[in-house]
């Protein structure tokens, strides 16, 4: 599995690998894929807080949902203006392009570029502007390989890029100088070849009840204010330490006394049964149960998977 390296730094965003959990194909689908194109999206979705973190909990959401509650819609990658979330493998494709199983779905690599309210815009194009580049260094690809939505399937997408500049060339130009200069993107050599029980998983899930939260590089006071939390978003939760909380890509926030984050941490039920699953998906074990049964999929995969563990 190639991914992005965890914590790394493109452009002025931090890296944050948080890959979505096998199972719906509709989501994540697994077909192998070697990159040829990178594809630039805006997400259409304005929403005050729909940043890169809202985004990575909606594909994580959906990933969960049974093939039959979903449609085919993924992407790799979210892009705001301080966080590049990876939630798909480089090395499978996922459902961005509307061109079915055409070289835009099975081929490319999805970057969707936030554009919610409040936004700095200019600073999400910046950090798209460097992952493109940063892609094309990887995976060696020509500059007419970074292609708009709209080159795949004729949809009005990237929309405010459009708006913009009436058409992708400018800014496909701008990604070309930064591909030239190298300015603020990382090596090649920056990519991870990785197992998928070594990916960091997280703990819990926090949301945040009080405007200007300070997020910080360390756990205390004394840390570097990375950027001030909006009242209402939501992060996936690493770690916990005196009273403080691990947000992804080295970046803390206080919660001491439970006075700035609505906190849960997952039960040890939880946590036991994403391993039960992920067990399952490995050996290819059945859950067993049949139609009209009182036992749920997820009590009979845990009853399995103690079992093997005796």
């Amino acid at each position: 599995m190639i991914t992005l390296e965890h914590g790394s730094k493109i452009g002025n965003a931090t890296v944050i690998v948080d890959i979505i959990q096998k199972g719906n194909p509709e989501v994540r689908p697994g077909n192998k894929m070697v990159p040829k194109y990178t594809t630039d999206h805006d997400t259409g979705n304005p929403g005050r807080n729909a940043n890169a973190e809202m985004h990575n909990r909606l594909i994580h959401n959906l990933s969960s949902y049974h093939p039959k509650d979903t449609s085919h819609v993924s992407w790799h990658l979210s892009v705001d203006e301080h966080f590049i979330i990876q939630h798909i493998p480089f090395d499978e494709n996922a459902w961005h392009c509307g061109d079915g199983t055409g070289p835009g779905n099975m081929s490319s690599i999805g970057v969707e570029k936030c554009m919610h309210a409040g936004c700095d815009r200019e600073a999400i194009e910046y950090n798209a502007i460097a992952l493109h580049a940063y892609l094309m260094h990887a995976f060696k690809l020509p500059i007419d390989h970074v292609r708009p939505h709209q080159a795949w399937s004729g949809k009005y997408c990237p929309q405010l890029i459009l708006n913009k500049y009436g058409s992708f060339k400018p800014f496909r130009d701008k990604i070309e100088a930064a591909y030239k200069s190298g300015v603020k993107t990382a090596a090649a050599d920056k990519l991870k070849i990785v197992k998928e029980v070594d990916l960091v998983k997280g703990i819990g899930t926090a949301q945040v009840k009080v405007d200007g939260l300070s997020l910080r590089d360390q756990p205390n006071v004394k840390g570097k204010l990375i950027r001030k939390l909006d009242k209402g978003s939501a992060f996936t939760v690493y770690a916990e330490k005196d009273g403080w909380l691990a947000l992804g890509g080295g970046a803390w926030a206080s919660n001491v006394d439970g006075k700035y984050m609505d906190y849960e941490k997952h039960s040890n039920y939880e946590m036991e049964l994403a391993a039960a699953v992920k067990w399952a998906q490995e050996e290819k074990v059945s859950d067993g149960t049949k139609l009209g049964e009182p036992i749920t999929r997820a009590q009979a995969i845990l009853m399995h998977y103690r079992a093997s563990q005796k």
